[in-house]
């Protein structure tokens, strides 16, 4: 994940918010390994703010929100605030097996909505066939690693039209495409 920022989020204190001050924490999700130790750092958090009063804030402090996030693919985060830790933490560990933004991608596919957090670790692997400079190049890859021309003269492989072949790929849904910016094309397995 080097190339992206760290995945992290702001948790805010809302009591003291409600009572007139800003109060809270940036976490890096890659300290925690599972969304119960993100879950339990929250708490700590909590605890360590009741033990530290401020002006017109009473009780114990019991509530939070996450007000700010960076890192983190939006189609992650809940339109009504407040966060889903299951997928958040599983996103982390999913970037821990590409540093290209293809994690980010897979989100962004939407594949996520298709399995549990638990399994997108396994989903990734099944579907992500690489990052390209062109849907053109990943077919021309493709079809070449296939041995697909073997036993074709060069003079008539030539025209093979490679631009056409991934184009009907992508429109039969047998590729998804996302596009992260010039010469960065993430290519996964559709269906």
């Amino acid at each position: 994940m080097s190339d992206f920022p760290e995945p992290k989020i702001y948790v805010a204190d809302l009591a003291a918010y409600n009572a007139g001050h800003l109060r809270g924490e940036w976490l890096c999700l890659s300290s925690y390994q599972n969304a119960e130790h993100l879950r339990h750092a929250i708490s700590s958090l909590l605890e360590t703010w009741d033990e530290e009063p401020l002006s017109g804030v009473c009780g114990p402090i019991e509530e939070f929100r996450i007000d700010d996030y960076e890192g983190i693919p939006s189609a992650l985060i809940p339109r009504h605030g407040g966060i889903d830790t299951e997928n958040v933490m599983a996103y982390v560990r999913l970037c821990d097996l590409d540093d290209t933004g293809a994690a980010k991608a897979f989100i962004e596919a939407e594949f996520h909505r298709e399995t549990p957090p638990e399994e997108w670790p396994r989903a990734f692997q099944e579907r992500y066939l690489g990052t390209f400079s062109s849907l053109e190049e990943w077919a021309r890859r493709r079809l070449e690693s296939t041995g697909f021309f073997s036993g074709v003269p060069e003079a008539m492989a030539r025209y093979f039209d490679f631009e056409a072949y991934a184009r009907d790929a992508l429109l039969g849904g047998d590729v998804v495409l996302v596009d992260s910016g010039i010469d960065t094309k993430h290519v996964f397995l559709g269906h």
